[in-house]
């Protein structure tokens, strides 16, 4: 039996081309059509503190641990095409928007 341990990060508070904070600024009323897209590069895998990880051990069942290196080589391109529709609703001081999007990655 094999277990794992997975851990969320934070990317900051903006994120170019991924839908974040900067979207409650709404245009005009109407349709728009939106295209976030993304791109990630890293060579390198970190700890919580922040320093390179270059093995890891695990622990396969009964038995010695395992020391395995590690090696990180990522290239990511993520496309996301969205619908969005601003209301003639006025909501003072809110616009209501209902934004609908499709991701390929």
């Amino acid at each position: 039996m094999w277990s794992m341990t997975i851990q969320a990060g934070e990317i900051g508070h903006f994120n170019g081309g991924v839908m974040n904070i900067r979207d409650y600024l709404v245009p005009d009323p109407g349709f728009y059509g939106v295209v976030y897209n993304y791109f990630y590069t890293t060579d390198r895998i970190n700890d919580s503190n922040g320093d390179e990880i270059r093995s890891v051990t695990i622990n396969p069942g009964p038995g010695p641990d395992l020391t395995v290196g590690v090696e990180a080589d990522v290239d990511m391109y993520a496309l996301a095409p969205t619908l969005l529709w601003v209301t003639e609703v006025n909501l003072m001081p809110a616009k209501p928007a209902y934004c609908r999007g499709t991701r390929w990655s």
